[in-house]
């Protein structure tokens, strides 16, 4: 006996899970049950990471931030030269005045050419940075352990995966481009403006203290808002995706009411707080167009005034109204920008929150390729978080080839042991063991990759027949698959199929009958040749006359393998070699379908239930 044999790692301790520290406490009992809160992160912390997706772009950046400050520096300029040109009409030097107006005009076209220079360079960051968002979301969401994605509305993670991903990606390289531009703006604005007269200067600047204390008041109220909006847009989501997806369900049961009043009110509530968030965000640019208008004026009187004592040329007052205008603007767009990188906030902080989840781990040993396909549940106990034991010191042992069949009423433990089996959850205690090794040695990989599971709901994808059939081995030749698809029993299904293993299956082949489908998933598991078979409720959607097709499939696919079998219709698992009824997390009979019967136990009852009036 094997030291792992010995002694099962406990992978659980208390009321926390080892694997994913401190997610029992808010977990239902479940899958599904309940969502997981989410736990936002500081403002500080998230732009440090966006900042940190801007590191490929480093050389376009560089190009971006060179365009804006060649644009800042001569829309700063450009106020000089209308000083300049009044001056020199003033004094009645006329002749100088083209070649002012000339300069003047040569400056704003430089200005707008580095301008679109700095817009082109800012939609390729903006692009870039969406895409490297949504990969690293994308794997982030698809490598969440099953006992963490079930409780995460899907609804609510394709938002994150799209409004909030483009709001961060649109935001950020506007931002730092209006951020950057701005301070050169406002800055050289401030130091001509000194140049000229620290008395102009320091009145136009009184505005400048005033709108930033304006700002910050608006700002601390607009993020609360838009990182509400965001949840609840992901809570509409929510609701459009599940009615979709169960649009025959709600149908059938009559729910359209229903859904049509929870999505009202949802909807509501997002109106409410989207136009309360719009109504502060576009209150910013009003209140910043006051403070501007009133610093014009300021700046007006002050300056006629000192014009009139002579300390400074009607030019320079000229010069100081345009300035006066110039150094509102990149205030306001700093004030407008603020606001929009709490938009940015709010939406980063839902993305990295996903992004944080635990993974599963993909540290492991190999499975070898070849393998017996002995399988043990040795002193199992399990509970799914948040609710009582399921399993207690539950012992099983399937010997290599042998069918075993699980049978029992609902919630009976047997879809928790094959979620055991797939490493879906970790048992709070004992050990799952594949070949005498601890399948939490193994990686999971390649723990799945040895086991071929048939589910009683069918998943195809929207793709080739072939790419379907061939997912679990994806380099298979033609002429292998075509070999194996007949020893199932599916190649006459897929030669109906237009253009047949080259025919595409639009919308997950949602033409195809149930049948159909069902089929063509025990293919795909045959056509994977895995050495141990799990088989989980696989027909009990279908009519008889379907089953009894398929089962040819199921005993093409079954052969010599290790086999667990789930079913609730007891007809299908009359030739297993043991079956093992389950009553409430423990093994209540064992045995072959006539021993069992003649037992009079659970088993019998519970046939005896679905076929009354058969002879048994």
């Amino acid at each position: 006996m094997t030291d792992t044999q010995k002694t099962a790692p406990d992978m659980r301790s208390g009321n926390e899970s080892g694997r994913y520290p401190g997610i029992r406490g808010f977990m239902g009992r479940g899958p599904g049950f309940q969502e997981i809160p989410e736990t936002p992160h500081t403002p500080g912390t998230a732009l440090k990471r966006l900042l940190g997706y801007l590191k490929p772009d480093l050389r376009p950046l560089f190009v971006l931030l060179l365009a804006a400050a060649l644009s800042s520096l001569l829309t700063a300029l450009a106020p000089a030269f209308i000083a300049e040109a009044v001056d020199a009409i003033s004094r009645g030097e006329t002749d100088a005045v083209p070649g002012i107006l000339t300069i003047l005009v040569l400056t704003y076209l430089l200005s707008a050419a580095f301008s679109m220079v700095q817009g082109a360079a800012g939609a390729g960051i903006s692009a870039r940075l969406l895409k490297r968002l949504r990969r690293d979301l994308f794997q982030a969401v698809t490598g969440l352990p099953s006992e963490i994605s079930g409780r995460r509305s899907r609804g609510d993670l394709l938002s994150r995966m799209t409004s909030d991903a483009d709001m961060v990606s649109d935001t950020v390289s506007m931002a730092l481009t209006a951020l950057f531009s701005g301070s050169l703006i406002l800055i050289g604005t401030l130091f001509i403006m000194f140049w000229y007269s620290t008395v102009l200067t320091l009145t136009a600047f009184g505005t400048v203290i005033l709108t930033m204390a304006v700002t910050r008041f608006i700002a601390r109220r607009i993020r609360k808002l838009l990182l509400r909006r965001q949840e609840l847009l992901g809570k509409v989501n929510g609701i459009v995706e599940e009615s979709l997806s169960n649009y025959q369900a709600c149908v059938s049961l009559n729910m359209q009411g229903q859904n049509r009043e929870s999505f009202d009110a949802a909807s509501d509530e997002l109106t409410r707080v989207a136009v309360l968030a719009e109504t502060a965000g576009n209150a910013m640019g009003p209140v910043m167009n006051t403070i501007g208008n009133l610093g014009f004026i300021l700046v007006t009187v002050v300056g006629a005034v000192m014009a009139i004592r002579g300390h400074i040329t009607v030019g320079t007052i000229a010069a100081f109204a345009v300035y006066a205008r110039q150094l509102s603007r990149p205030v306001n767009m700093l004030a407008q920008v603020f606001g929009q990188i709490q938009t940015a906030l709010a939406g980063a902080e839902r993305v990295f929150e996903i992004m944080d989840l635990p993974r599963e781990s993909t540290e492991g040993i190999p499975v070898p390729e070849k393998i017996p396909g002995e399988i043990e549940f040795r002193n199992v106990t399990f509970s799914y978080p948040g609710g009582a034991p399921l399993l207690r010191d539950f012992s099983l042992r399937i010997a290599p080839g042998e069918k075993v069949a699980l049978a029992g009423a609902t919630g009976s433990g047997k879809s928790t042991l094959i979620n055991l089996l797939l490493r879906f959850y970790e048992p709070d205690a004992g050990a799952v063991l594949l070949d005498g090794h601890d399948i939490r040695e193994y990686s999971l990989k390649s723990l799945r990759k040895s086991f071929g599971t048939v589910l009683q709901d069918t998943m195809l994808f929207s793709d080739t027949v072939r790419n379907n059939l061939a997912a679990g081995c994806p380099g298979i030749p033609d002429t292998e698959l075509e070999k194996r698809l007949r020893e199932c029993g599916a190649w006459s299904l897929v030669m109906r199929i237009p253009s047949g293993l080259s025919g595409e299956l639009t919308g997950a082949g949602e033409r195809l009958s149930q049948g159909e489908r069902q089929l063509l998933s025990v293919a795909r598991t045959y056509v994977a040749d895995p050495p141990v078979l799990i088989l989980d409720e696989a027909t009990s959607s279908l009519d008889t006359r379907t089953e009894r097709h398929i089962q040819e499939g199921l005993r093409a696919l079954t052969g010599k393998r290790t086999c667990l079998i789930v079913a609730h219709r007891l007809s299908t698992i009359l030739d297993a070699d043991r079956i093992i009824v389950m009553d409430n997390g423990r093994i209540a009979e064992e045995g072959r379908h006539q021993e069992l019967m003649d037992r009079d136990g659970i088993y019998r009852k519970l046939f005896t239930c679905q076929y009354s009036g058969t002879a048994t």
